[in-house]
Parts: C-alpha cells; structure tokens; sequence
C-alpha cells in the first residue's frame, strides 16, 4: 500500500499496473478501511488527472470514500483548484458532488464557500440538480451558506435557478428558497440580519415568504426592526431594506434611488443559449415568464395532449377558413331577382351582409386563423424540434393565408369598401402576401426553437 501511494503522488499510471500484477488485491485493503487515504485521494491533491481517473475506473467505490479527515477526491481536488480534475470525476459519477465530507458539506457547499468560479457552479447543479437539496449538519444549504458568507453571484445563481425549476420542470424547487437552517432562519432571514438589500430584492422578486419566523419567533421584517444601526450608512442600508420587506419588492425596480448593485450587462443573453452561469444570472424578465406560462408548458404535455390540442387547433382553422367561403347570411344566388331589381352593383355570389357588418366578421375571422396558425407552427417546432417539418407546414399555411385572402375579394359585398384590407389594390397584391406571412412564421418558429431549447435543457432535470 505503501509503494501504491508513492505510486499515486508521482502520477505515474504505468507503475500503477505494475503495482496490480505484483498484487491484484492492493486496491481492496483500502476499501476494507472506514476512514483512508486511497491513492484517488492522493492524486485528487497532486493534480494528476490521468492517474485519478485510472484509479477511479478500476475501483469506483473510492470516490465516495472518505479519508482521515472526512474529505472525499473531490472534495481535496476541489480544495486544491484541480478544476479539471473535478470535472472529469464528475462525469464518471454525477452523484460524488453530493457526497458529505467534513461538517456535512458537499462539493457544492465547498464550490460556493471557497472556490471563486460561479461557472462550477451551474455545472454542479446541471449534472446533479438534485444536491441543491442536500444540507450540513446546521441544516444549511448552499443558499443558505451563500447568503451567510455574502456570495452575491453564487446567490444570485442559486435563488433564479430555483425560480427556473418552478417555471420549467415538473419538480418545483421552490421550498428551498424558505428552507431553514438548525436556527430556523431563512435566506430573507439573513440578508436582513445583515442588512443586504440586495439578496432581499433578489428573494423577493422570487416570492421567497417574508412570514416565516426563525427560532426566537421573528419574521424577516422583526429582525429587520429590532436592529440597532451602527452609524449613518448602517441606518440608511436598513432603511432600504425596510422598504423592500414593506412593498414586497416593487422598489426593486428603482435601484438608482436605493443605491442597489447594477445588474450585469449580459442581462440581455438569448433564450437560444446554453445555461452557463451568466445565464442563470440573469433576471427572470416579463417576457420569459409570459413564454414560460404559456408556451413552454407544452414541452412537458404528454403526447395524448399534444394531439388533443393540434387536432382542435386544426379543426379552428377548418372553421375559420369555411367561414369566408360561407359568410353568415349566406351569399346572392345567381338567379335572384333581387340581385338586379335593387342595385346594378350588386352580383351573384357575393355575401348579403352590408360591408361594414362584413369586415368586422373578416377581421375576426382572419385574426383567429393567422392567431391558429402561429401556434400551430409554435407547437410543431417545440414538440418535434424539426426545422424541415416546420418550415413545410409553414409554406403551406402561408399559401393558405393567400387563399384566404382571394375567397375574401370573392365575397366581398358589391358596397365600396371602407376598410383597406377589402380594397381592390390590396387584392391584387394578394400573391405578395405570401412572403411576409412566410416570414412572421419563421420569426415564430426561430423564438419557439430557444424558448424550446431551453424548456428542454431544464425539463431533463
């Protein structure tokens, strides 16, 4: 054992199968230990990936092993900044960033303490989102610790990460925003012990609970109350905390006057982009909540659904088009008497409604189909994530459109017109039509594919 972990200091792999054909069972007497230092645990401090990961397929069980004192491989490779290093045992095991070493921390508890890199981070919680979940013996999460120790990137992560899973998983996360510690406190509990405005916005702005009470029965707001400031710059941060707590947040949106951290400037990333930490950095905007509520709900419709919802989205476009062959009221037949006795204008085949009353029921008509066939086209591209199917059933909607329009000049009432859309110049651009209605389609196909994109990224989880 002795040869194997001088073996695992120099890195050399080529002596570690010598070290095996010598003695096969070298690698068991450290499993046979409660608390050792394996040569994972060795080369995890010296930096040697190649040796690590060698060791690490011969003998998984070392991963999890903890050593004299009670830190695993990837807790020292952690420790030491072998960042590689933790990668690549993490993509043999996911599950090792919720092994507890001392105190109960976790990888990811260390990741957010002591290691300077918010992009580790998210890759922690993108192999394994469930160790958001795991706690230390004081019954601290990593938002928690991150909230104690003022980690404002890595709370800013945790906190949005949290609200994300609410909008696009099928298992909410959001009872970790309110989780307590062994003192009951909660994250709203300590950005106002310490008089952090901006962690209170953060919460707040998630809905995190402002009636929860710690252990000696105070709310955020209690705590917030009975503090003492310590100098005027103390006073003015607890002022503006107070007002946070007392208008729910809506002061967030004037940070200039409350002298509140800027957001970042890559706020303003796609929703085609892959979720690296600054991503998830970003704030929750109106628009991404909007999509999320009613688009991006569809991406975790069972396929029963899926096909409930297109054939009633087919049938609305059947009706809607049948409509404008058929107006209400029908149409002037050819052998009327009335279609020559009361005005040379009128002719057969002509809708009997007067005109305005006629392009009032167009519009709504028209609005219902083009409205029908954006979602259809929304849903086909984040149901089958297929740009050749899409595009195809957006030609032949847009072809569709254009027929729309020519059975709408058939039935016009003879009336002049008073509506631009029934006009005869309009009519006969009617062919042109067909490229700005291609193009709305595909604009909505481009925004479904990133909003699919990232339903789908959070959806796996």
């Amino acid at each position: 054992m002795e040869r194997l972990n001088e073996v695992a200091t120099s890195g050399d792999t080529d002596a570690l199968y010598e070290c095996l054909e010598k003695n096969p069972d070298v690698l068991r007497h450290f499993d046979e230990a409660e608390f050792i230092d394996t040569p994972l645990h060795i080369a995890a401090i010296e930096g040697h990936a190649d040796f690590a990961m060698a060791v690490m397929y011969l003998r998984p069980s070392f991963g999890r092993k903890l050593n004299q004192k009670i830190y695993s491989p990837i807790h020292l490779a952690l420790q030491n900044g072998h960042r590689d290093l933790v990668l690549r045992l993490l993509a043999v095991d996911k599950e090792l960033v919720r092994v507890k070493g001392k105190d109960g921390y976790t990888p990811l508890h260390l990741a957010v303490l002591a290691y300077p890199d918010p992009d580790l981070l998210v890759k922690f919680l993108i192999a394994c989102p469930e160790c958001i979940e795991d706690v230390t013996i004081q019954n601290e999460t990593a938002l928690l610790i991150a909230a104690k120790y003022a980690k404002l990137d890595c709370f800013r992560i945790l906190v949005r990460w949290i609200k994300r899973t609410q909008l696009y998983c099928k298992t909410s996360r959001k009872h970790m925003l309110d989780k307590q510690d062994s003192g009951f406190n909660t994250a709203l509990h300590i950005a106002a012990l310490m008089n952090n405005a901006y962690m209170i916005m953060l919460l707040l702005e998630c809905k995190s609970n402002k009636k929860v009470k710690n252990k000696l029965g105070q709310t955020a707001m209690e705590v917030l109350t009975l503090q003492i400031p310590q100098g005027p710059k103390a006073a003015d941060k607890r002022e503006t905390c107070l007002k946070l707590l007392r208008r729910e947040g809506y002061l967030s949106y004037f940070n200039v006057f409350l002298n509140l951290p800027d957001e970042p400037s890559y706020e303003r990333i796609g929703f085609g982009e892959l979720p690296t930490h600054k991503k998830l950095m970003t704030k929750i905007t109106t628009f991404e909540l909007f999509s999320m509520q009613f688009i991006g709900k569809i991406r975790i419709m069972s396929v029963e659904r899926i096909n409930v919802l297109l054939v009633v989205l087919a049938l609305i476009l059947t009706i809607t088009y049948q409509a404008i062959l058929n107006p209400p009221g029908g149409v002037w037949p050819a052998d009327n008497s009335a279609n020559t006795a009361t005005t040379a204008n009128t002719r057969w085949g002509k809708s009997v409604l007067d005109n305005s009353s006629y392009n009032m029921f167009f519009i709504i008509n028209f609005l219902v189909f083009l409205l029908t066939s954006l979602l259809t086209v929304c849903i086909l591209q984040i149901v089958t994530n297929s740009r050749g199917i899409t595009i195809l059933v957006e030609l032949l909607l847009s072809f569709l459109i254009c027929c729309l329009i020519t059975a709408e000049q058939v039935g016009t009432p003879a009336d002049p017109p008073h509506f631009l859309i029934t006009s005869n110049r309009v009519h006969k651009l009617t062919p042109l039509l067909f490229l700005p209605a291609l193009l709305l389609f595909e604009s909505v196909r481009f925004l479904s594919k990133g909003i699919g994109h990232y339903v789908r990224f959070f959806h796996e989880m």
